[in-house]
């Protein structure tokens, strides 16, 4: 079970706690998700949990529309700040596994290191929602933390090559590493990769 912080104390206390702004890491880490997707242009695409919204702004450059969420208010006024001049990035706070709104669908969904923040029953029921809200030819790629998290936060974690576990849809195949995080990506054309 993971112990997952305040977020919002978090963000207030530290607006990039990560450093995904200046971080090699960070930066090559949002380097191969967008170079592991199968297409130049999407529609529209989702970062749920964008955190400061680095993310969605380099969506920004792939889709006509970018929808990004985040459960943390902190999180969300300053994923505001980082993509104020996209106008096609709309910022939005909600909490996962909340459904999204009647006919959203997204061809694209980047799922960046959060999924073993959830509890298995929250975690299950947000893999329903990728499911439901993915258009018939949606990607999905998910960055999962593989190398051993600070003890102050995991005793034990399940993450992102879970996605997709089901009969119904395909699993994330392994598509590359970034230091200690692993990128696994589903196409439903192309099939697991």
């Amino acid at each position: 079970m993971i112990k997952v912080p305040d977020f919002n104390a978090l963000y207030g206390a530290n607006p990039d706690p990560w450093a995904v702004s200046s971080s090699f890491y960070e930066q090559r880490k949002l380097d191969l998700v967008l170079g592991v997707l199968a297409r130049p242009r999407y529609a529209h695409a989702w970062d749920p949990a964008c955190g400061t919204g680095h993310g969605a702004e380099r969506l920004a450059d792939r889709a006509e529309q970018v929808l990004a969420t985040d459960a943390a208010a902190t999180a969300v006024e300053i994923t505001r700040r980082t993509c104020a001049g996209r106008l096609n990035v709309t910022v939005e706070q909600r909490s996962l596994p909340s459904p999204v709104r009647a006919g959203e669908t997204f061809d694209l969904m980047v799922l960046g290191e959060f999924l073993y923040y959830l509890v298995d029953v929250d975690r299950s029921a947000t893999y329903d929602l990728l499911h439901a809200a993915a258009a018939p030819t949606a990607e999905v790629v998910a960055v999962h933390w593989a190398a051993p998290p600070p003890r102050r936060l995991v005793e034990r974690s399940r993450g992102a090559s879970r996605v997709g576990l089901s009969s119904h849809r395909p699993r994330l195949a392994p598509r590359g590493r970034a230091g200690g995080a692993e990128l696994h990506h589903a196409h439903p054309a192309a099939g697991s990769r």
